[in-house]
């Protein structure tokens, strides 16, 4: 902890800041009482003071004027994109009596909550963590992180990661009870609050403890390696699962790469044990994880309902028959069919009866139900849909370059996809601005691996970069990583770090990344 002693005021609040995020997004931050409190979550609130906090005596410490002249220069391209995003939003048509609920302060508060993560690039990059001080901060948020979902679940008190409520089950209850939907009981999350977002969160931290135990193993390091692998499982989603392998093998093939280079001296045979062991782990567990149950389960309701042909055509036939009834805004033939039927067409109440319901848009879920199972199936393909039906009835192309704004998109729906996700709520303006940075720097990365190789290619500048692509990957495919807060700091957390690792790199003069 001596390295942690010689940081200045700002390095130690920061590190603090860094090890709070995991506690920030426990559950009881987002649902009633302490919801209620302020129209926005109070974990938000709190990132927000203490980054304004942290801003501040970034700013009165850094003597660099280039730098402070760039974020003055950023800040005003913010400015001006919103005064266009809100000018924009304001010329809007909706089926919808409130046209969603759009509004000037929700929308600037969104706004600020998405330059978190681009300070605290540029903060990591100025505090100058050395490895050692990096790897204490990782295993502490390891532990935190995989530890409590695993403890949690072993003694059964942690939350569900499908369906609200508590398991019913632990990891030990998985061999014993492979029923279809057994996975809502079994999948569990701890007291976080997103499975998708925690799950980014855990594999954002795997890759750097497996560099850990290839290059330094000790005894505490690889039992976390084995903490994470279980918590993946206990996940249950397919982003924690996959995502692991992912992560485990994509880590191993760099570091055998840089051995057969010479840029690693030795191959410890515990890393070898402990990969072997991971992967028997793996292998054996996937069977019987509620990743596996549930997608049993969806291939069960799948048949099962594609196989009743009779029904089918009945369907098909008193929909057509509805169909003919059309009308929006008021009650009609065709609502009440939607409202009576859903259920029998697999689509989910949520959607339905929700922001975006049959009521004030019948039309669209009619055309829903005449969709094929596997579609009216697909949640994220229904989101989509939602989102793309109310740009078609918006008809501005507008909307592609600022989008139909955050808070009209999640008064729609949260589309768990990221990047798309933003492109709907903020336009292409808005992706390049708010995440371009991020993805500036990780393209910079790449570009100092492959073409000055011989200077920046270590084992470790390849696994943080790995690391960031993987994350920005996994964002693509689940969603709720770079919206929501822990993980995207703590993804920008690495994206900075990075940038000190590739500065720091032997024999290089140079300083590609300075803040």
């Amino acid at each position: 902890m001596n390295e942690f002693k010689k940081l200045s005021f700002l390095g130690k609040t920061f590190v603090v800041f860094i090890l709070l995020q995991p506690f920030l997004d426990f559950y009881f931050f987002y649902v009633p009482p302490l919801s209620n409190i302020f129209p926005f979550a109070i974990s938000t609130i709190i990132r927000i003071i203490f980054t304004a906090f942290l801003a501040f005596f970034y700013l009165r410490d850094n003597p660099d004027r280039r730098i402070l002249k760039l974020i003055l220069i950023y800040l005003g391209i913010c400015i001006v994109y919103f005064i266009l995003h809100v000018w924009n939003a304001h010329h809007f048509t909706s089926y919808s009596p409130t046209n969603f609920n759009f509004s000037i302060f929700g929308e600037a508060f969104y706004m600020v909550r998405m330059l978190i993560p681009v300070f605290i690039i540029l903060l990591t990059i100025h505090v100058n963590f050395d490895l050692h001080s990096f790897s204490l901060i990782v295993q502490i948020l390891a532990w935190v992180v995989s530890g409590s979902i695993v403890l949690f679940n072993l003694i059964k008190l942690s939350l569900a990661s499908y369906g609200g409520g508590f398991i019913t089950g632990n990891i030990f209850d998985w061999f014993t009870n492979g029923d279809p939907g057994s996975f809502y009981g079994f999948a569990s999350k701890g007291f976080f609050y997103y499975a998708n977002s925690i799950s980014g969160v855990v594999l954002l931290l795997v890759p750097f403890i497996l560099y850990l135990n290839f290059t330094a193993p000790k005894w505490h390091n690889l039992t976390l390696a084995v903490v994470q692998l279980l918590s993946c499982l206990m996940l249950g989603t397919k982003t924690a699962v996959l995502g692991y392998l992912a992560m485990l093998f994509g880590t191993l093939a760099l570091f055998l790469f840089t051995y057969c280079l010479g840029k690693e001296k030795k191959l410890h045979r515990s890393s070898v044990i402990l990969v072997l062991g991971l992967s028997l782990i793996v292998g054996f567990m996937i069977p019987f994880s509620p990743m596996s149950n549930r997608s049993l389960t969806n291939d069960v309701t799948i048949t099962e309902k594609s196989s009743n042909k009779v029904a089918l055509l009945k369907q098909k036939r008193k929909l057509e028959r509805e169909l003919n009834h059309k009308a929006h805004g008021k009650s009609t033939r065709l609502m009440r069919y939607i409202q009576a039927n859903y259920q029998n067409y697999s689509l989910n109440p949520e959607f339905v009866n929700g922001k975006y319901s049959y009521i004030i848009d019948p039309v669209f879920w009619s055309d829903v139900m005449k969709m094929p199972l596997k579609k009216r199936m697909d949640y994220r393909y229904l989101e989509k849909a939602m989102l793309d039906r109310v740009k078609k009835i918006n008809h501005n192309k507008l909307d592609n370059w600022f989008g139909i704004t955050y808070t009209r998109m999640n008064n729609i729906f949260n589309l768990e996809r990221d990047f798309l996700s933003q492109w709907y709520s903020m336009g292409f303006f808005g992706v390049i601005i708010l995440l371009g940075p991020m993805i500036y720097l990780t393209l910079r990365f790449i570009y100092l691996l492959l073409f000055k190789f011989k200077k920046y290619f270590t084992f470790l500048n390849a696994v943080m970069t790995f690391t960031i692509l993987g994350i920005i990957g996994f964002s693509l495919y689940a969603g709720n990583i770079l919206d929501f807060l822990t993980s995207a700091v703590l993804l920008a957390f690495f994206v900075g770090q990075a940038g000190t690792f590739f500065n720091r790199t032997i024999d290089s003069k140079e300083h590609p990344f300075e803040a």
